[in-house]
């Protein structure tokens, strides 16, 4: 039996249908595409929403990620192909060129998702909001001594570098949360370093879990802690968008 298309799946069968011609017996294209929009309009019809943002953009990375895949299966290819040398040296240098080449793939395809920039933007205001409220790397009031301002000012920018790296890392393990490093088996081939290594390691890879780590995110706890909220704040505006989708395809 074949599984149910996802929202994002719909959508872009939507955009790219010639049917737009509406039905009384049955929902089609145009029916879908209308409740999109109600769905993404949010209180302000003026503007989309976060979660109708994030939903677009997992739309066009999706219909972009064919050169990524074809770099993913290429990456699997050179680790069968190292684990047949009989040169430690050799496979490490083949298997080192395949996942650097799978991870360029990946930054290469994001530069052509036209919603990137708008909806990065948007999530990292949507961070700093998030950071406001739980109070996260929390600095003083303005100071009165102006020879204090100056280091205040830098702890304050400094803060705002940080949600920003945080927000940018999250919303990219957001879009592909696969592992990178072995394209989500879990293990590698082989990964010379004097023995062989089974599982997919933990610095750099997954651990063996075949998704990238959202608790590697950041430099402390704190950061860890951050992310990981951040990361699931964007699942549920997600699910709320193709929740909304789903009631008004009912109406």
């Amino acid at each position: 039996m074949s599984e149910k298309p996802t929202i994002a799946e719909r959508y872009s069968s939507a955009l790219n249908s010639t049917h737009l011609e509406m039905h009384m017996e049955r929902r089609g294209a145009v029916d879908f595409l209308c409740a999109m929009g109600l769905a993404c309009a949010g209180q302000d019809k003026r503007r989309e929403t976060l979660g109708s943002l994030l939903l677009r953009l997992t739309i066009e990375f999706s219909a972009a990620k064919g050169e990524y895949t074809q770099a993913k299966r290429l990456q699997v290819r050179a680790h069968l192909e190292a684990k047949d040398k009989r040169d430690p040296d050799e496979a490490a240098a083949i298997e080192s060129q395949a996942d650097a080449d799978a991870l360029s793939a990946h930054a290469h395809i994001l530069l052509k998702l036209p919603s990137l920039a708008r909806t990065k933007n948007a999530f990292g205001n949507f961070a700093n909001v998030m950071a406001n409220q739980h109070r996260f790397m929390q600095f003083g009031p303005m100071p009165t001594d102006i020879g204090k301002m100056g280091a205040w000012r830098q702890e304050q920018a400094d803060r705002a570098n940080v949600i920003r790296i945080l927000s940018g890392r999250v919303l990219d393990v957001f879009l592909e949360p696969t592992c990178l490093r072995c394209s989500g088996r879990g293990i590698l081939s082989s990964a010379y370093e004097g023995k062989m290594q089974t599982f997919c390691p933990s610095r750099g890879g997954c651990g063996g879990s075949g998704k990238r780590r959202i608790d590697a995110i950041g430099n402390n706890k704190d950061q860890h802690a951050f992310s990981g909220m951040l990361y699931s704040e964007a699942q549920q505006l997600l699910s709320n968008v193709e929740r909304q989708v789903a009631l008004k395809m009912r109406d």
